[in-house]
C-alpha cells in the first residue's frame, strides 16, 4: 500500500480551499479523546445556570437575549445557510465546527457565526468542546462541537415557518430528532464521509438520517416499508447508484455481532441488482489501544459467522457485499492517506474454502460490479441529494433541485401554478405558463409562504 500526504492529493468536486481535510483537526490521531469518547456539552439552560452561580461566563458573542436571537436567526439574509446548518447536524448528529464549515462550504462557520450562536440561545443546538487536563478549550475555538438540541424548539417554532422544499432540505421529509449520542463515533463517521467526498469518485455522501434500512431495502427501492429506526452510520453512493452503507465501530461486542448478522440477513433477502446495497465495516479502536491486528481478526470472525448463517443465493450472496477495513488502513497517520482508501479497499469473505478473504475495492467497478434492474431509479438518489442538506455542498452543485412545489400543487388538485397571464402586455413576452417568477421588488406581499405539507 502506498501512503500519500493528504495535502498533495487532488480534491474532487470543488471543496473550499480553506476547508480541506489537510487543514482540519484529525479526530482520530491528534489526541482529542484523552478522556473517554464523549465531549463536554452545554445548552442554553445549563449555560445560564452556570453563569448565575459563578461557575462560568458567557462569551461575548453569546450575550444576546432570546428576542434578539430569534430576530437574528429568522432574518431572511442567510436564511438558507441557517437551514443547511440544521439539516447537516440533524443528519450527521455531531460535527466539529470545522466539519460543519466544510460540509456547508462556508469558512465562517468554523468560528462563531450568528447562525450557530443564535441557535444555541434559542435552544436549537448544543455546543461542546473536547476535554483535557492540560489544555483549556473554549466555545469559540476550532475544536468547538455542535449537535442538535433535544426539546421541541424546532418542531414548535421553526417548522411552522418552513415551506415544503425547506422542510425537505432540513429533514429529508422526516421527523426532527435532537439530543446527543456517541461523540467520537459521530465525528469519525463525518470525517470519513468528508474525506470520501473530497478524494474519491462518488455520486453523493449522506448522513445517518438518510441511510435507514427502509431507505435502502424498503420504501427507498419501491418495496414494502420496513418499520423501526435501524440505519447505517453513513451512506456512500457510487456514480452508478450502488449504495455503500458504512458502519464504524470502536469495539467488537455482542451488539456489533448482532448488527453484522442483521446486515447479512438483509443482503441475503435483497438482490444486488434490485437494491444495489453493500456494507462496509470500518474498525476504529483508539490509537493507543494494543492489539489492532486482533481487533481486525475479531471483526472478520463476526462477518464470517454472519455469512455462514445467512449465505444467500447467487445474486443475493452476502459474502460478495460485506467488507471489513481498518481506519489505519485508510489513514495511517496525521495528514496521511493510504492508497487503499481511494477505492475503499476492504477484505471480503468471498474466496474459496481455505482462503476465503479476498481484497476488493468497493468503489472499483471491476471488483464490485453492479448491473441494476433499473439504472435510472438507482441513480436518482444522486440527483435528489441536491434537495437535502445532508450531502456536502460541492456534491450538490450542478444538480438541479427537485421541483418540490409541484408535489404540494398536485396534492391540492392543481396540475400547474394557477397564475393568470399578466395584464400588462409589456410582460406578456416573458410569461411562460406553469412558471412562477415571483413578485416584483416593490410588491406589497409577504416575502415567504407558510407551509402546509402534503398529506
Amino acid at each position: 500500500m502506498t501512503v500519500f500526504d493528504m495535502g498533495e492529493l487532488t480534491s474532487h468536486g470543488g471543496i473550499h480551499p480553506r476547508l480541506r481535510a489537510a487543514d482540519r483537526l484529525d479526530p482520530y490521531w491528534e489526541g482529542l479523546w484523552s478522556s473517554g469518547s464523549t465531549a463536554s456539552w452545554v445548552n442554553v439552560t445549563t449555560a445560564r445556570m452556570q453563569e448565575a452561580s459563578g461557575l462560568a461566563r458567557m462569551p461575548w458573542h453569546l450575550r444576546m437575549d432570546p428576542g434578539e436571537a430569534w430576530e437574528k436567526w429568522t432574518s431572511m439574509r442567510g436564511w438558507r445557510e441557517r437551514l443547511e446548518v440544521l439539516g447537516l447536524l440533524g443528519s450527521w448528529r455531531t460535527l466539529s465546527a470545522q466539519q460543519l464549515a466544510a460540509f456547508a462550504g462556508n469558512p465562517t462557520l468554523a468560528r462563531h457565526p450568528v447562525a450557530t450562536d443564535a441557535a444555541l440561545i434559542l435552544g436549537l443546538l448544543d455546543q461542546g468542546v473536547f476535554t483535557s487536563g492540560l489544555v483549556r478549550t473554549r466555545l469559540n475555538s476550532t475544536a468547538k462541537l455542535l449537535r442538535p438540541a433535544s426539546g421541541h424548539v424546532f418542531t414548535e417554532r421553526v417548522a411552522p415557518l418552513l415551506t415544503y422544499p425547506e422542510q425537505v432540505l432540513v429533514t429529508g421529509g422526516r421527523s426532527w430528532s435532537g439530543g446527543g449520542q456517541f461523540d467520537r463515533h459521530n465525528l469519525l463517521t463525518a470525517e470519513l464521509g468528508l474525506r470520501v467526498a473530497e478524494f474519491c469518485e462518488v455520486g453523493t455522501v449522506l448522513g445517518e438520517s438518510m441511510a435507514t434500512v427502509d431507505d435502502l431495502a424498503g420504501r427507498g427501492i419501491g418495496k414494502r416499508p420496513i418499520e423501526g429506526r435501524r440505519s447505517a452510520d453513513a451512506l456512500l453512493v457510487r456514480g452508478d447508484g450502488m449504495r455503500i452503507a458504512v458502519e464504524l465501530t470502536a469495539s467488537v461486542t455482542p451488539y456489533f455481532t448482532q448488527k453484522v448478522e442483521n446486515w447479512a440477513k438483509l443482503l441475503a433477502e435483497n438482490s444486488m441488482a434490485s437494491s444495489g446495497l453493500t456494507v462496509l465495516f470500518v474498525g476504529a479502536p483508539k490509537p493507543d489501544r494494543d492489539g489492532e491486528r486482533q481487533f481486525a481478526k475479531e471483526m472478520r470472525r463476526a462477518v464470517a459467522r454472519a455469512v455462514r448463517k445467512y449465505p444467500g443465493i447467487p445474486g443475493r450472496r452476502a459474502a460478495d457485499r460485506l467488507g471489513v477495513a481498518m481506519w489505519t488502513d485508510y489513514f495511517p497517520g496525521v495528514g496521511k492517506v493510504g492508497s487503499d482508501f481511494l477505492t475503499l479497499q476492504c477484505w471480503r469473505p468471498e474466496g474459496p474454502k481455505g482462503a476465503p478473504w479476498v481484497k476488493a475495492g468497493m468503489l472499483d467497478f471491476f471488483d464490485t460490479p453492479f448491473e441494476p434492474l433499473d439504472g435510472p431509479a438507482m441513480e436518482a438518489v444522486i440527483t435528489n441529494s441536491a434537495s437535502v442538506a445532508s450531502a456536502p455542498v460541492w456534491l450538490r452543485r450542478g444538480k438541479g433541485e427537485l421541483a418540490l412545489h409541484e408535489v404540494a400543487l398536485r396534492q391540492a388538485g392543481f396540475e400547474e401554478i394557477p397564475t393568470p397571464v399578466p395584464r400588462d402586455r409589456r410582460h406578456r413576452g416573458t410569461f411562460v405558463p406553469g412558471q412562477f417568477r415571483g413578485p416584483g421588488k416593490r410588491a406589497k406581499v409577504p416575502p415567504r409562504l407558510r407551509n402546509v405539507p402534503p398529506a
